[in-house]
């Protein structure tokens, strides 16, 4: 069970059409190669925490537990031999056995709905995320900013226009106006891009917009706004290759891989 933000690399296991089997980025494609897909069980978080050492994390008490979800869902066809399904409720039901303070919901079988999970939290991670981290603002300044909550439009349209774009398309039910609400007045809640900023550790811009810039290229399809947050959080990353007063290189170095 995978737990990671982004478009994660089993995405287009058993995607079918013309993106079946794509990874988009090369470290998406190392985890495929050594991790085969159709053992995956797809979930979608929706918890606060931060990382307080190398072993161990803690709640952020920000987050209200009313909000604090995970999905499951096993993403190969329905009655398929390799469906995980039926591990998802055992894993939905060792969570709600536990003290964790979180709710858990099961999808049904055939991995559409476990994706179409997956691609609403990347958009509220490739807008809140990355607009937070580049601002310096936790959630509650993102959405009280106009000019923030601009971008933040702009990034969710585009997100919904590659949703669209796919065969077979992700009809996507959150848009902005849901993100916005879902984080309205939430004042020191730290996204996680932009705890790894102030702790100096590697971003995940690869993963959440890096990808999706993959897949515009692939799809054809106009990502300015994602396009421009790739070229800046580029530059930004601690991690990246030079340190950000070396680096020149702009965006992600975009490869679809196949």
């Amino acid at each position: 069970m995978p737990l990671s933000n982004g478009l994660p690399y089993w995405f287009f296991h058993r995607f079918g059409g013309e993106l079946e089997g794509t990874t988009l980025t090369a470290s998406d494609r190392l985890v495929w190669n050594k991790v085969d897909p159709a053992r995956v069980i797809g979930c979608v978080s929706f918890v606060a925490g931060e990382v307080v050492g190398p072993s161990y994390s803690r709640w952020l008490s920000k987050w209200p537990p009313s909000k604090a979800t995970l999905t499951f869902g096993g993403i190969s066809p329905s009655g398929e031999p390799s469906s995980t399904g039926h591990s998802a409720e055992a894993l939905a039901a060792l969570f709600e056995a536990s003290e964790v303070p979180l709710g858990t919901r099961v999808l049904p079988a055939g991995g559409v709905e476990i994706r179409r999970e997956v691609f609403e939290k990347l958009m509220v991670n490739a807008s809140v995320n990355t607009l937070c981290t580049l601002a310096r603002a936790d959630c509650g300044e993102l959405t009280g900013s106009d000019g923030l909550r601009r971008a933040l439009r702009r990034v969710c349209s585009e997100v919904h226009s590659l949703a669209a774009a796919m065969t077979p398309p992700i009809a996507l039910r959150a848009d902005a106006d849901s993100v916005l609400q879902k984080y309205d007045r939430q004042f020191g809640l730290i996204p996680s891009m932009l705890q790894d900023l102030r702790a100096a550790r590697p971003l995940e811009h690869e993963a959440i917009v890096c990808a999706l810039v993959a897949l515009a290229e692939r799809l054809d399809v106009e990502v300015p706004t994602l396009d421009l947050l790739a070229s800046l959080l580029h530059v930004l990353d601690p991690g990246a290759a030079g340190g950000p007063s070396e680096r020149r290189s702009t965006g992600c170095g975009r490869q679809t891989l196949s």
